[in-house]
């Protein structure tokens, strides 16, 4: 007979065991839920995330990309045009302006010979005088002569003045595309090339957002298989409590049968009718067994806490990924995006387009009046050529009236052949003046019609920086706000899942409670001392007693590897399955 002290000491350790093993394995589920719902809130926020950075990468190669794009090729294009035909005015103005002081030499001849005219007026009235014949009068001539003198002589003062008018505008428009190239081509070119760079750079950002999208896809993938994976080990707890469960029910039933007449054996009735060195027996047989099957838990729990922080920690590291990489492709360095940068550049051309526009369209008002004053000359020109023909005619009257006149009137013809040489000169003077009048009108209806040109591409350039601008902006606020998103969830995804997978992954470690509860198992197994039974009956009772109770495969592998084929306690580290894998492969498999 067993001392009842004894009995009673081992049935105080088995309740002392059981709820031990409650204690254990109980705050596990609050741990558990926690888990769980970081894991549901981390699997939507990372859906966004990704959802977010695939709209950015979509945003450079669809909609307001494309068309920032364009507006800036386009803008980027008429700046190019603008900068180099602002040379090409600069030079041709010059030209012109040139062109232009060519009249004043012709101009100026003409008027020293209208004043030589003016000493012959005078010369024939004098000879005119003198000469003795009745039938011949020269009243008229020197009339005219002194009439047309005057006429000429204000008609050139005219063109005079309107010349240094003229040369006064060309100067001054000459000085306002001289301004302009001085002050704004360099700078115009400047831009020009710092478009280009933007516009390599966004098309450079385009080509890798859809590189980028081609590994957010594998990405993706990599997250739910890592997802997914949690997911099967959170049922972790819920397989590591039903097999404690079966401990704490195999240690019920010895209570029981240490105990008998409280409750039922729980289906193990037969029990009672065992001598009390055969239920020793059994309590050392199912002892041991139970110290394996909580060890086994234990680690089985153990490790697949740790793959489950592995994981956590890899969804954290995900988010990590997300964020930096949509940082790289789309950030700017600071807050917002990579477009920021480019503003500055977009107003500065926009405020030289601005410039070139004022400037461009006083150069028009300029040419305008030149072209204005040319027309007047040109009709200055054409009252010299009337006076020129009749003061030719009129000389080469007096010319014939003095032949007939003899000696007396060879003073007065020698006046009157100086006047028809000075007609002559006239004539190839304002012919000379015509001529370069002619040319400079051209050249200023060129001019004129190519400005109005240029005021169609400022204002198609203009629209083009509006554009631009306003797309620019449009993209860089959509892009921020997706960055600033995408930012915020994946903080929050490594937040929660720093803390879940540091903190709370850390307090579900069960290998000190489990090696402890394992010690105490052993050694209430061999605190019973008795002579060793026949291994076959042993082994037939444990599995008579418990193998209703197994809940899943994994107790019943333990309880194969109890013992051996002879009914011996043994263990093996890597006794394989009939499948070939080793018991701790299968129960992977099975569940993991």
């Amino acid at each position: 007979m067993v001392d009842m002290s004894v009995f009673q000491m081992r049935v105080a350790e088995i309740q002392g065991l059981q709820a031990d093993l409650t204690t254990m394995i109980a705050p596990n589920e609050d741990r558990f839920m926690a888990v769980g719902q970081a894991l549901a809130k981390t699997r939507q926020s990372l859906a966004a995330a990704s959802g977010s950075f695939q709209r950015l990468s979509d945003s450079l190669d669809q909609g307001k990309g494309g068309g920032t794009i364009d507006a800036f090729a386009n803008a980027r294009d008429t700046i190019l045009t603008i900068a180099h035909e602002a040379e090409e005015i600069a030079d041709r103005m010059a030209k012109f302006r040139q062109d232009t002081r060519l009249i004043r030499r012709p101009l100026t001849t003409l008027a020293t010979i209208i004043n030589e005219i003016s000493a012959l007026a005078t010369n024939a009235k004098v000879q005119a005088a003198q000469v003795n014949a009745r039938d011949v009068d020269f009243s008229v001539f020197t009339n005219d002569i002194g009439r047309l003198r005057v006429v000429a002589a204000a008609t050139i003062k005219q063109a005079t003045e309107r010349l240094s008018k003229l040369e006064t505008a060309m100067e001054m428009a000459c000085r306002a595309t001289d301004d302009f190239r001085r002050a704004n081509t360099k700078e115009l070119l400047n831009i020009a090339a710092r478009m280009s760079a933007w516009l390599h750079d966004l098309r450079q950002h385009r080509e890798q957002a859809r590189l980028s999208a081609v590994e957010l896809d594998r990405h993706s993938q990599r997250i739910a298989v890592r997802v997914a994976a949690c997911i099967g080990e959170l049922q972790l707890n819920d397989l590591t409590s039903q097999r404690i469960e079966h401990v704490r029910t195999a240690l019920g039933i010895l209570h029981e049968l240490l105990a008998p007449g409280q409750t039922s054996l729980n289906g193990c009735e037969w029990l009672a009718d065992l001598s009390d060195e055969r239920k020793e027996q059994i309590l050392a047989a199912v002892c041991q067994l139970q110290a394996h099957q909580t060890d086994k838990a234990a680690g089985d729990f153990v490790r697949g806490v740790g793959q489950l922080k592995k994981n956590l920690t890899g969804l954290s590291q995900d988010a990590g990924y997300l964020n930096t990489e949509a940082n790289r492709l789309f950030g700017g360095g600071t807050s917002g995006s990579f477009m920021q940068a480019v503003y500055v550049d977009v107003d500065k051309a926009a405020l030289l387009l601005e410039r070139f526009r004022q400037a461009n369209e006083t150069v028009r008002t300029l040419i305008a009046d030149v072209a204005a004053s040319f027309t007047d000359m040109a009709e200055d020109l054409r009252t010299i050529n009337s006076i020129d023909a009749d003061m030719r005619v009129m000389g080469l009257n007096a010319t014939f009236k003095c032949s007939r006149l003899g000696t007396s009137g060879l003073a007065l013809g020698v006046v009157a052949q100086e006047l028809r040489a000075c007609s002559r000169r006239t004539d190839e003077n304002a012919r000379a003046i015509t001529s370069a009048i002619a040319a400079a009108t051209a050249e200023a209806t060129a001019l004129s019609q190519h400005s109005g040109q240029e005021q169609e591409r400022v204002a198609a350039a203009a629209a083009g920086m509006a554009e631009a601008a306003r797309t620019t902006r449009d993209l860089d606020r959509s892009m921020t706000t997706e960055l600033a998103e995408l930012s915020d969830m994946c903080r929050a995804v490594s937040d929660d899942l720093g803390t879940v997978a540091c903190q709370g992954m850390n307090e579900l470690d069960q290998r000190q409670p489990a090696d402890e509860i394992v010690v105490r198992l052993k050694l209430l197994g061999a605190s019973v001392g008795t002579q060793a039974a026949d291994p076959q009956a042993i082994r037939a009772d444990v599995e008579r007693m418990l193998g209703s109770h197994y809940t899943m495969e994994s107790e019943r592998i333990v309880h194969e590897l109890f013992t051996d084929d002879n009914g011996q306690s043994a263990v093996p580290q890597r006794q394989q399955t009939k499948s070939g894998q080793t018991p701790s492969q299968d129960i992977d498999d099975l569940f993991f």
